[in-house]
């Protein structure tokens, strides 16, 4: 009795052991078809029927070559260059709109200041000479008139700044005004013949130093009759294409090689909604 109860399991084990692998080897075989790899279902029918467990999951394990995956990460490398390079850029020009706009609402804030002490800006002591441009002839007027409204500001001469570059070279021996926040303010006396200039580097020494880019330049121009105000260079156009006209000296553009180039692109920005346009020589 007990013989044949032994033969029954032992024919029973491996019926079930048959089943089981049958199962598989069609499972495996359903997963080879689907991945359409032939190889692969050979692979996984040469080890099947192998006693030894590990080998039912045994199939062959198909990947990249090498090649592809440094092809792969190549193409990766350069759209992620490209793509930060943009991001980076399109951070630095909100940057700048954001600094410009700050630095314009500073002077005009410190202009108002100054007329409720000194008066309207067109009856202010300008300097008397259209070529004052040192620090001995201006630095009175600006000690009076703008100093001591900009908090915590002070006035340099070119010596103490003995690092600081532009593109504006010309301009570099005008007395300067440091805000508090680094911001270099320059001045141009010329009136009563019609303007003062204000050349503004919104980021102080750090570089670029190129007008358009850091270096921005206002006036403060007779409008009517009496009243003075701190405007852009180019305040008075209205039309976007007049301040990157291809002829204008103070045209805002990138082929513009002329002494004067890009005094039109503060005013730019101002027209475009405080917004850098896409064309714009960056």
């Amino acid at each position: 009795m007990n013989v044949l109860c032994a033969e029954h399991t032992v024919k029973d084990l491996s019926s079930n052991r048959l089943t089981i692998l049958t199962t598989l080897k069609h499972k495996l075989d359903c997963f080879a078809y689907a991945r359409n790899d032939d190889l692969c279902a050979e692979h996984t029918e040469k080890h099947l029927f192998s006693y030894l467990p590990i080998h039912l999951f045994t199939f062959k394990k198909c990947a990249f070559t090498l090649a592809e995956v440094l092809i792969t990460l190549g193409i990766i490398g350069v759209v992620a260059a490209l793509t930060i390079s943009n991001v980076i850029q399109d951070y630095q020009k909100k940057q700048t709109v954001v600094q410009l706009r700050k630095v314009y609402n500073d002077i005009n804030n410190a202009v108002k200041l100054s007329e409720i002490d000194n008066g309207p800006m067109s009856q202010w002591d300008y300097v008397q000479t259209p070529s004052c441009s040192n620090y001995e002839c201006l630095s009175p007027f600006l000690e009076k008139y703008y100093l001591p409204y900009f908090n915590g500001a002070q006035l340099l001469k070119k010596s103490e700044l003995p690092n600081y570059s532009r593109s504006m070279a010309s301009f570099l021996s005008l007395p300067y005004i440091r805000l508090n926040n680094g911001v270099l303010l320059q001045f141009f006396g010329n009136i009563p013949v019609g303007y003062i200039w204000l050349i503004a580097d919104i980021n102080g020494e750090k570089e670029p130093n190129k007008v358009g880019r850091d270096i921005f330049v206002f006036d403060a121009y007779k409008n009517g009759t009496s009243v003075y105000k701190i405007k852009f260079w180019g305040h008075n156009y209205t039309n976007k294409d007049a301040l990157t006209s291809p002829s204008g000296q103070y045209s805002c553009r990138k082929d513009n090689n002329h002494h004067y180039a890009n005094f039109h692109c503060g005013r730019l920005i101002e027209l475009n909604n405080w917004e850098i346009p896409k064309d714009y020589p960056w």
